[in-house]
């Protein structure tokens, strides 16, 4: 039987797998998010799972506007390719 993309482990919908990370912080008011790409940076993120909790994983930051930056990250819990955090919860590999 095929595996039907719309459910995650053990027959639960896929949806189930994803959590919000409690740490996103946005760009101050008035700064659009969606400035140009530097080159890739190499980088260990903090994130704060709502469920798994704190966890530092690896990323790529590709954008930065003090105090924040956008990290791409690969993880199945989130739906997003990145996400904006604090510059505090970054560093470089």
């Amino acid at each position: 039987m095929a595996q039907d993309h719309r459910y995650g482990a053990f027959g639960a919908p896929s949806e189930w797998n994803h959590q919000q990370v409690v740490n996103v912080e946005w760009p101050p008011q008035g700064i659009p998010p969606m400035l140009p790409e530097n080159p890739p940076v190499p980088v260990q993120v903090r994130v704060v799972w709502e469920h798994d909790g704190e966890e530092w994983i690896p990323g790529r930051a590709v954008r930065w506007l003090r105090p924040v930056v956008f990290v791409l990250i690969n993880d199945q819990r989130h739906r997003g390719a990145g996400v904006w955090v604090p510059l505090k919860d970054v560093r470089r590999t």
